[in-house]
């Protein structure tokens, strides 16, 4: 029950009016796709639909279960704006996906979705900090939630360390090694366990696949950045909740209560879920219990077909990964798919309707199936 501090100007209208901005955007970015004359569609986006229709159905379930058991005018909305989502890939993005060009200016676009991310708080922090940090001192941008920033900025490193060895210039290696540095020191400060251990895979699987050059620019940036935190103390977000800091070394857990809660709601509705409390479908921690909780043996189906297609997928693209020049982005979507995977045993990631993690595992599909 917090009330959130105002941000500063324009910060504070982009979080108060986003989620109309962002459907505003959803609209005009849909009447383009649908007024444009399409080109030839990417041959292998036939394999996305399994994936792609899983989420449909989930969300088709979702629909149906609000407009009976909720309000009927959310339920439509919450779904119309997914279908704006699914839309855009379906005939947007499958048929603009078939060059490398275009797709190195996806991938660097969301790279840049998190920069500008980081620089809004930075930019925040020099006249109030604890407006991005007024829930247990932990930071959450601009966001109001520490998960919903973590999950974005985490994903943000694999992006940085495959424009690392992409990039020949040193200048812009630089500048990508201090955005890579940035991102993990705002991540730290969410005090997300969560966060932190898909970053902690997304790292290694990245290394792993792609060791000299990967670990030789995280060492050096490692270094380059205890020298100048040792010399200078700077800390832009202000000074660091020592409670945030221990969560890390916390054995607490936070989500059993939870947890048991939805297998309890399994076993009560194990073919269509528990009915919902509010105006609409809620879920709690945990993607794949949540479903289970919420949409019984009907919710799982889909979903089971969906982690079947995205498993399928990172075999294919370790298949692959050795004889491509573009190795690196290989495992940029192997490491993606595999921290979003396991994240979702903590939070609701996969069901969201216009979230950062959708978007992201769309793209992610697109990626590896293009690759």
């Amino acid at each position: 029950g917090t009330e959130s501090p105002d941000l500063v100007f324009p910060l504070q209208s982009l979080r108060q009016y986003g989620r109309i901005i962002t459907v505003a955007i959803l609209g005009l970015i849909s009447f383009y796709i649908f007024k444009k004359k399409k080109g030839q569609r990417s041959q292998s986006v036939d394999d996305v639909f399994a994936i792609k229709n899983a989420l449909l159905v989930i969300q088709l379930l979702v629909f149906f279960k609000n407009l009976v058991y909720g309000d009927i005018i959310t339920a439509c909305l919450t779904f119309t704006i997914f279908l704006l989502v699914y839309l855009i890939f379906y005939r947007g993005f499958a048929f603009w996906l078939i060059r490398e060009k275009y797709f190195k200016r996806s991938v660097f676009s969301f790279l840049l979705a998190i920069v500008v991310f980081n620089a809004m708080a930075s930019y925040q922090s020099l006249f109030d900090p604890t407006a991005m940090s007024f829930v247990q001192s932990r930071f959450m941008g601009m966001t109001e939630n520490p998960q919903h920033a973590a999950v974005l900025l985490t994903s943000g490193i694999p992006l940085f360390l495959a424009f690392i060895i992409d990039t020949s210039k040193r200048w812009k290696k630089t500048l990508l090694v201090i955005g890579l540095f940035w991102t993990i020191y705002y991540l730290v400060l969410t005090g997300s366990r969560t966060g932190m251990i898909m970053a902690f895979v997304a790292i290694m699987i990245f290394l792993s696949g792609y060791r000299g050059a990967g670990i030789k620019w995280l060492v050096m940036g490692s270094l380059v950045v205890f020298v100048f935190v040792s010399i200078t103390d700077y800390n832009p977000a202000g000074a660091v909740d020592e409670t945030v800091l221990e969560r890390y070394g916390s054995t607490e857990n936070t989500r059993e209560s939870v947890i048991k809660i939805q297998m309890r709601q399994f076993r009560e509705n194990m073919l269509f879920g528990a009915d919902p409390r509010g105006d609409r479908v809620g879920f709690a921690e945990n993607s794949y219990l949540a479903v289970a909780a919420s949409l019984g043996l009907l919710g799982l189906a889909p979903l089971f077909f969906m982690i079947k297609g995205i498993i399928k997928l990172i075999f294919s693209l370790l298949r692959s990964a050795s004889s491509s020049r573009n190795k690196h982005f290989h495992y940029l979507v192997i490491a993606g798919l595999v921290s979003l995977l396991i994240g979702a045993f903590a939070e609701a990631y996969l069901l969201g309707s216009v979230t950062w993690p959708i978007i992201l595992l769309l793209c992610y599909v697109h990626w590896g199936y293009y690759l």
